[in-house]
C-alpha cells in the first residue's frame, strides 16, 4: 500500500532549501497569487538508467504589473521511500540549475487578465488582475518503490493579503506526489482559475472542479497555505505553513475569520465551495487539497494529494431581487 508520510519540517532548515530552489533566478517582487503543480505519467520509454517518463506542469498566477517575472522554475526531486533528494543529471532532464535541480523554462505567459465574473452578476470594489504562467517539462526518473516528490518553492506572495502574517515576506510552495510506475497514475487537473471574486454579505459558489484522467475517486478539503519548504537534502511533506494573522479567527476552514456574517465551506465529494465575505476589497489566501483514491487489492488507497493555492477577492454585489409571482393565472 502506498503511504504518504506526513510530518512538519523545521522553518530553519526549510529556509536553506527555499534559498536553494530560489537561486535559479534573481530576487523577485511580491507577486505570487496562487498556483498548483500537476503531472502526467507517460510510460517507460526513457533512458535505461531512468526509463519512467513524467510530464510536470507548474501553473503560477502572478500579480500583474510586476517588473520581474521568473523565466524558469527550479524543481527538486525526492524519493518518497527515503525522503532523500535525487542527484539529477541531464539524463533526467536536459537543463539543470547550478544547484542540480530541474531548471524548467517558462512555456507560456499570458497578458494581464481579470477574474471571471459569473454570468448575470456585477461585482464592484474588487480587482486582482493576474498573469497566468506555465512551466512544462518531460522528465525521466529511475525506478522507485514508492515514487517521488517534485517540489517547487519561491517568493514572495502579494503584499495585500488580509489573513496571512507579513504576506509580502512569505514564500509559496507547491509539490506533486508522483506515484511509482507500478501504479501508473496522472494527477487531477483543475478546470477553473485560482483567482476568484466572491461577494460581500452574499453567498458565492466556486466549483474547484478537478478532473482525474484515471477515474480515481477525489475528495476535497481546505488546507493552510504552504510557506518555506524542505531541507537541502531531504523532503517529507507537508511543508511548513504560512502563519495566519492572530486575533481574527483565521484558519483553513475560516479563511475570512470569525467576523459575523462570514462563511466558508467545501463539499468533500464535489469540491463545490460556498463563501461569504464581509470586507469589500479584502484579499484572502486559501488552499484546497484534492486527495486521490484508487481501489487496489480491494482496498481504497491514497494515491496522492494535489493542492491548489488560490486567492479570493471580496467585492460588492447587487442585492438579488426576489421574483414576483403573478396575481392572476392566464387562461
Amino acid at each position: 500500500m502506498l503511504s504518504l508520510l506526513l510530518r512538519r519540517i523545521s522553518l530553519l532548515s526549510g529556509l536553506a532549501f527555499g534559498l536553494l530552489l530560489g537561486s535559479a533566478h534573481p530576487a523577485l517582487a511580491n507577486h505570487l497569487l496562487g498556483g498548483e503543480m500537476t503531472y502526467r505519467y507517460l510510460g517507460a520509454s526513457g533512458f535505461a538508467a531512468a526509463p519512467y517518463r513524467y510530464e510536470l506542469t507548474i501553473t503560477i498566477y502572478n500579480n500583474c504589473g510586476q517588473p520581474a517575472i521568473r523565466s524558469s522554475a527550479a524543481v527538486g526531486i525526492f524519493d518518497q521511500a527515503t525522503g532523500n533528494r535525487l542527484a539529477l543529471t541531464t539524463t533526467n532532464y536536459g537543463t539543470l540549475s547550478g544547484n542540480g535541480d530541474l531548471a524548467i523554462p517558462s512555456t507560456s505567459l499570458s497578458a494581464c487578465l481579470t477574474p471571471t465574473v459569473p454570468l448575470g452578476c456585477t461585482i464592484s470594489g474588487a480587482s486582482q488582475p493576474y498573469q497566468l504562467q506555465k512551466f512544462v517539462a518531460t522528465i525521466n526518473l529511475p525506478a522507485s518503490s514508492q515514487g517521488f516528490y517534485a517540489v517547487w518553492s519561491d517568493g514572495n506572495r502579494n503584499i495585500d493579503i488580509s489573513n496571512l502574517v507579513n504576506p509580502s515576506s512569505q514564500t509559496m510552495s507547491l509539490y506533486a506526489t508522483l506515484a511509482p510506475p507500478t501504479v501508473p497514475n496522472s494527477s487531477p487537473v483543475f478546470s477553473d482559475i485560482a483567482v476568484a471574486l466572491v461577494c460581500a454579505n452574499d453567498t458565492t459558489y466556486l466549483l474547484n472542479n478537478a478532473v482525474d484522467p484515471d477515474g480515481d475517486r477525489l475528495t476535497y478539503s481546505f488546507g493552510q497555505p504552504y510557506g518555506i519548504v524542505g531541507t537541502l537534502f531531504s523532503f517529507v511533506p507537508p511543508p511548513a505553513v504560512v502563519p495566519y494573522r492572530a486575533g481574527f479567527g483565521y484558519s483553513p476552514t475560516t479563511p475570512f475569520g470569525t467576523v459575523a456574517g462570514s462563511y466558508a465551506a467545501i463539499d468533500p465529494a464535489s469540491g463545490i465551495a460556498k463563501y461569504v465575505g464581509t470586507t469589500v476589497g479584502a484579499k484572502y489566501a486559501v488552499a484546497v487539497d484534492v486527495r486521490e483514491y484508487r481501489t487496489i487489492g480491494g482496498q481504497q488507497v491514497l494515491i496522492g494529494i494535489t493542492r491548489r493555492d488560490l486567492q479570493l477577492v471580496v467585492g460588492s454585489c447587487p442585492n438579488t431581487v426576489a421574483p414576483t409571482l403573478p396575481t392572476t393565472v392566464a387562461t
